[in-house]
């Protein structure tokens, strides 16, 4: 995958990112745990899935 790709997945991600954090204060102000506990499982697989691309971006003397 080129870096370009990688990148592209990376904004698409961090959208995504606003997009369950906005969900998530919704349900907290309903009161709603499981749509909560549902959203803070997505964001923090979204985070992980960011984390490994962001690492990809880097130069190669640089990746970890």
């Amino acid at each position: 995958m080129g870096k370009a790709k990688i990148r592209k997945k990376v904004e698409g991600y961090e959208k995504q990112l606003k997009k369950h954090i906005k969900k998530f204060k919704e349900a907290e102000s309903r009161g709603d745990a499981g749509s909560m506990n549902y959203m803070a499982r997505e964001m923090s697989d979204y985070l992980k899935r960011m984390t490994k691309l962001k690492s990809r971006l880097l130069p190669k003397n640089k990746k970890a």
